[in-house]
């Protein structure tokens, strides 16, 4: 740089608050940008391309645009030292393991270690700003179904009417759907 032209130092780190999740969880991810200095940022631009496994819910800013359209998250001025965050909340709707990465797309300033709108994620040299989580589909359910079948007349002559009495248990633990039992009547046997 010429002598006397500002220069800066931006740091980003993205984070998950979850690990993992399941289909349907929200989750939030949470982008921090500091200006290391030595002198004042101007433009700023952050952007943050949500995965396709995840939708946007809300978010809140601790300075700055957000515009949800683009993932662009328009700072703006960051004196020396100072900080921004970013909490972006999402909605987990397809299964995988996704990486979800930010980076600053602009500032008008030399940065003394990286440059904007790279498009590798690296603003800060480390990969702390990509953010990983596991997206877990539903668990299959699992049920634990028991029939009994107990006849009320043990001792029974031809002519005689009796009942058959049908008993189905789910000992689950999920709920069981679509159950459909069958009782097919032995031969000499006739429905009353």
């Amino acid at each position: 740089n010429p002598v006397g032209e500002p220069t800066v130092d931006l740091d980003l780190v993205k984070t998950s608050d979850a690990d993992v999740v399941n289909v349907g969880d929200q989750f939030t991810y949470t982008v921090t940008v500091t200006n290391q200095g030595p002198d004042t940022a101007t433009g700023v631009e952050v952007v943050d391309n949500m995965p396709s496994n995840v939708s946007y819910v809300t978010h809140t800013a601790s300075t700055g645009v957000y515009l949800t359209n683009t993932g662009q998250w328009v700072i703006g001025t960051m004196n020396a030292g100072a900080t921004a965050t970013i909490n972006i909340t999402v909605l987990a709707e397809t299964a995988g393991d996704i990486v979800n990465v930010a980076q600053v797309s602009a500032v008008n300033e030399d940065d003394i270690d990286s440059e904007p709108a790279n498009d590798d994620g690296d603003q800060s040299e480390d990969d702390e700003d990509n953010a990983g989580t596991t997206i877990q589909a539903p668990a299959e359910p699992v049920i634990d179904l028991s029939v009994e079948k107990i006849c009320d007349n043990a001792n029974l002559t031809v002519g005689d009417e009796f009942t058959y009495t049908i008993t189905l248990t789910n000992q689950g633990p999920d709920d069981g759907t679509g159950i459909v039992v069958f009782d097919i009547l032995p031969v000499g046997i006739s429905f009353v």
